[in-house]
């Protein structure tokens, strides 16, 4: 429940990610973006950090360490750093792809996190996407993340990226990076 003075809760979440964690029940909350400054004034204990949300007392924990996710070594990254995340039931991880871009994934029982850097060999170095900004789907059977590198630059005529419109595969036990081009009727439209 939003709202109850005296308990800890998220301050006004944006772009967030949120996972079920199928094991233990819970929604997990990671920034993404709050607004921070704007509380809402009930007295509840309010934070910006990653929380999370038990289904059976409806009550939050956090942030951080208080709800069992530690911050990432280079932060939570805030509205250009991850803004989504998938919960991973075999590997028991959080997981979060990170503009860099980087899979980040947090083993929700040792509390540790991965860190693998992904690359496209077809593009190289000058790989540079947008995959906060596109909600990552998971597919457990086959341990790996999907996720759409089709953001527009600031012209509006490029991909942000410097490849073409793809969908992305990420190897969750290596970090391995599949491009799985589009079909025409669904490239993203560049001048």
């Amino acid at each position: 429940p939003f709202c109850v003075p005296g308990e800890p809760q998220p301050e006004r979440p944006d772009s967030v990610g949120w996972a079920y964690d199928s094991k233990r029940d819970r929604g997990l909350m990671t920034p993404g973006f709050y607004f921070i400054g704007y509380t809402s004034g009930c007295g509840a204990i309010e934070g910006s950090g990653g929380y999370a949300l038990d289904f059976n007392t409806k009550k939050f924990s956090g942030p951080d360490d208080a709800a069992g996710l530690p911050v990432p070594p280079d932060g939570w990254g805030g509205d250009g750093g991850a803004s989504f995340s998938v919960y991973e039931p075999i590997g028991d991880e959080l997981v979060r792809i990170r503009t860099g871009p980087r899979l980040e994934a947090l083993n929700l029982a040792t509390k540790r996190w991965r860190l693998i850097p992904l690359s496209r060999s077809d593009v190289g170095r000058n790989w540079n996407p947008v995959p906060n900004r596109m909600q990552p789907a998971l597919d457990v059977q086959g341990r790996a993340v999907y996720w759409l590198d089709a953001a527009l630059a600031l012209d509006g005529k490029t991909l942000a990226s410097g490849g073409s419109p793809a969908l992305i595969k990420v190897n969750l036990a290596n970090g391995a990076v599949t491009v799985i081009p589009l079909l025409a009727q669904h490239q993203v439209a560049l001048a």
